[in-house]
Formats: structure tokens, C-alpha cells, sequence
């Protein structure tokens, strides 16, 4: 890819594309969903959405806008896709003086990504990926907190871990297998090597699908296409 905006754009095509898959549970695709696709009708063309956050940058064309939120002059008079947006924390500092304050900001914008989670998701357009950028460009740097990654990562894994999770599990732990690829995480957490979100790195000049494209996610294989401009030394290595 030539740029952030279309590295991200892909990424989102392969989350819905390993989604849809995921969904088919191995069956083949049918001439209805080759037909209406060329339609922008379903069952071809899915209702599926990608969660962003409040502040957040992630490019200029027309798919990321929707999921850019730092300027309006950047989505002015643009059409936009209706996609959940939740808030992300903002911590105040010095870190060591707003301890309980920036772990109360991560517990409410958890709750936040919960009910956006729910609310899609019970009207049939399912969240397909959540898209965190911690170094924006011009949308700024901010970095996700340990607590916010495993936060997220437990609550899609096991339901919810705010004070709801008592209750009857909620959508994250009847479906969690429906959106997990197991993938590897840090020894500290190594319990969680199982069933993990799966994660699409869109490094800049790079195709970021290109880890996602080696498994059989993708049918036909020619989906999870391989594209490259720049130098292999961007590729992750993870």
C-alpha cells in the first residue's frame, strides 16, 4: 500500500472479509451474494461496521473518514458511513498524582465500548474491528493504557468487566469464538494465547494484510490480494 489511508482501508476489508468467512463457517460462497455485492445489497454486501474512538485520525478517503474524528474540516460535505464511536481515554497528568482518576476514565470508556458493542450488534450490523492508532499524525499521539488493551481483550474473551459482568453474560461471551483468531501475546499474559482479538497491523507502505492473507480465511484466496510498495524492512514481524 502507498499510504496510511489505503493501509487502512485494507486492513478493514480483511477484517470483514475474515468475519464474513468466520460466519459461512466453511461453506461456500453463493451466486445471490456474487450477484447483489455488484449491487451494494445483501446478502452480498454486508452491514458490518468498524468501532473507532472519539479524536481519533485515520486517513482522508472515503472509508477511513468515517473513522477519523479530529477535524471537521476534514469530513465536511463528505458522506459517512454510520459506524459505532466510542470515547478513549484521556488521562491527566502527572500520571502518579491522577492514578484513580485515569483508572475511573478507563473504566467509563470501557462501559462506553460495551454498549456501542451491544447496540450494533443487536441491530444486525456486527462490529468487525476496532481501529487504535496511538501515533496519528494529525490527529495527535495517544497511547493506548495496558489497562484499555486488556480490558477490551478480557471483556471480548470472557464478557464484560465492568460492574455488568455479574449479570447474564453479555453478546462478547456467547459470540467470542465468532470473532477470535488466536494469535500470539505477551508472556504476562499467556493465558490469553488461546482466543485473543486478532490484530491487523497496517505499517505504512505496506500491504497490512499480508499475515492475514496466509491463512484460509479468505475464500477465494485472490481476496486477501498481496500488494507492496517500499522497503521489506516495514513488514512486522509478528
Amino acid at each position: 500500500m502507498a499510504c496510511g489511508s489505503c493501509s487502512n482501508e485494507n486492513a478493514y476489508k480483511a477484517a470483514f472479509m475474515w468475519y464474513r468467512n468466520k460466519q459461512r463457517g466453511g461453506a461456500p460462497i453463493t451466486e445471490e451474494e456474487n450477484t447483489s455485492c455488484m449491487m451494494n445489497v445483501a446478502p452480498g454486501s454486508t452491514p458490518f461496521t468498524i468501532m473507532s474512538f472519539k479524536g481519533g485520525f485515520h486517513g482522508r478517503t472515503i472509508g477511513v473518514l468515517s473513522t477519523t474524528h479530529s477535524k471537521a474540516i476534514h469530513k465536511l460535505d463528505i458522506p459517512a458511513l454510520d459506524w459505532p464511536i466510542a470515547s478513549f481515554p484521556r488521562y491527566k497528568y502527572p500520571l502518579e498524582e491522577f492514578a484513580e482518576e485515569n483508572k475511573a476514565e478507563d473504566r467509563k470508556c470501557l462501559a462506553e465500548v460495551e454498549e456501542e458493542f451491544e447496540r450494533f450488534n443487536k441491530s444486525g450490523r456486527f462490529v468487525a474491528g476496532v481501529v487504535v492508532e496511538p501515533v496519528q499524525a494529525g490527529g495527535g499521539n495517544y497511547a493506548s493504557p495496558e489497562l484499555f488493551q486488556l480490558g477490551l481483550t478480557l471483556w471480548l474473551v470472557n464478557g464484560s468487566p465492568t460492574p455488568k459482568s455479574s449479570e447474564e453474560p453479555t453478546w462478547a461471551a456467547r459470540e467470542a469464538k465468532q470473532i477470535m483468531l488466536p494469535m500470539h501475546f505477551p508472556a504476562q499474559f499467556a493465558d490469553f494465547n488461546d482466543y485473543v482479538v486478532p490484530s491487523i497491523q497496517a505499517p505504512l507502505y505496506t500491504i497490512n494484510n499480508a499475515k492475514l492473507n496466509t491463512y484460509s480465511n479468505f475464500d477465494p484466496p485472490v481476496q486477501g490480494f498481496r500488494q507492496y510498495y517500499g522497503k521489506t524492512s516495514h513488514f512486522s514481524k509478528h
